[in-house]
């Protein structure tokens, strides 16, 4: 993949949930997330820029301590945490900056409804309570007023789609 966006203007936040509340765990998505944030240092893209939600398994704690070596914010991949990065936290810092593109990668288990509505479940979902991110919902906030200076957005989504 080559990258044509300007460094300096491109954000990420990159979710790789291994770990859940429920017993199902996933080993591979915090490794993918681990190689996409390499391949965004790469191509200069700063790594305060960068947002790690993550929950490891214990096989791939490194993942956790790279970011932290690396100046990468990271946070546990909970439903507090990415919520309030989507909603507050991201675009209070992209306001005015005129970014040019924003990236979505998240890896993990999800869903879909019986009308078709597409899933993402948090770390701390589990049987009792099944929290997750409406895809539907993720795409109507970053067309939303709290994002409007991201002319481009890439959204790499690696989960299944259990109905």
């Amino acid at each position: 993949m080559t990258f044509e966006g300007e460094p300096s203007k491109t954000w990420a936040v990159v979710v790789g949930i291994e770990r859940y509340a429920g017993d199902w765990d996933l080993d591979g998505p915090a490794r993918d997330a681990w190689e996409f944030m390499k391949w965004l240092q790469e191509w200069k893209v700063p790594p305060q820029q960068i947002f790690a939600r993550l929950s490891p398994l214990p096989a791939n704690e490194a993942v956790g301590d790279w970011c932290r070596n690396e100046g990468i914010d990271l946070k546990p991949a909970t439903r507090d945490e990415i919520e309030n990065l989507l909603a507050e936290s991201l675009p209070n810092r992209l306001n005015g900056l005129g970014n040019q593109l924003l990236f979505l990668f998240w890896g993990g288990h999800g869903m879909v409804t019986e009308k078709i509505h597409r899933r993402l479940y948090y770390a701390d979902a589990g049987l009792a309570q099944k929290r997750n991110l409406a895809v539907d919902s993720l795409l109507q906030l970053l067309q939303s007023q709290r994002y409007a200076p991201a002319p481009l957005e890439i959204g790499l989504i690696d989960a299944c789609a259990n109905y």
